[in-house]
């Protein structure tokens, strides 16, 4: 297969990148990590560095790809917010990057996409509840989910599967600092494992660890006033 993954030079895309590749695809990295992106290179990865909030630069860059079997779009970062003060210019940065730039992509690889093929987004399970602080990054994440309904939806006339990804805490190095513990955390491993058997499989809605997502899940049914005193609490309990 010709594999396109965005997000690649740095945990969960990395090592989806060298998993895939080892696997004997032809895997197209997309990151901003030099390193990371030479040590991809070494592995046989064809890796390239490239800003995906930049329009022009994302469509001349992706127009040159030959046609694609799957396409994995996990780039993102995560920048919490204090309830002191809100930052509009790191809120609108956390969805650019996140959630808005997936449309430069999508642009460019519309016409590349195999018939049949897989589109995969990667969003997380903290869309499930209103954590404190976290407002950019779980609302581009619930924008994520949204996004891949409807194009699942628009994408079946041309077998075209779509897949939504939603990890829990996975070790990278987006997650070193969080200041608050991390249930069932999982290794990029272990995540990548989940992620390629799903897609292997089919599955539309790729969610691990399957506990959190039971939890985060039930909770996300009860009021939403309930919802937000549970998250409250939890804060602080974290202070």
């Amino acid at each position: 297969m010709n594999i396109l993954i965005t997000g690649a030079t740095s945990g969960i895309g990395y090592q989806l990148a060298v998993d895939y590749c080892q696997a004997g695809h032809k895997v197209y990295a997309i990151g901003r990590n030099k390193e990371a992106l030479t040590q991809l290179t070494q592995q046989g990865v064809e890796a390239v560095d490239l800003d995906l909030t930049d329009y022009k630069t994302v469509k001349s860059a992706l127009s040159q790809l030959p046609p694609l079997q799957l396409v994995i779009l996990g780039a993102g970062i995560c920048q919490y917010h204090d309830y002191h003060h809100f930052d509009g210019q790191s809120f609108a940065n956390v969805v650019n990057v996140n959630l808005a730039s997936l449309g430069y992509v999508l642009e460019a690889i519309w016409l590349k996409m195999d018939s049949p093929s897989q589109l995969a987004m990667i969003g997380s399970l903290a869309r499930y509840l209103p954590f404190t602080r976290s407002g950019a990054y779980s609302a581009s994440k619930a924008g994520i989910r949204q996004l891949a309904n409807v194009l699942r939806t628009d994408l079946e006339p041309r077998q075209v599967s779509v897949h939504l990804i939603e990890p829990g805490f996975i070790e990278t190095p987006m997650t070193k600092d969080n200041d608050f513990k991390m249930p069932f955390l999982l290794s990029v491993h272990d995540a990548s494992k989940f992620i390629t058997q799903g897609l292997a499989k089919k599955r539309s809605h790729i969610a691990f660890p399957w506990q959190l997502h039971l939890i985060l899940s039930g909770l996300a049914k009860l009021p939403m006033s309930w919802q937000n005193t549970i998250c409250r609490k939890l804060a602080k309990r974290a202070e």
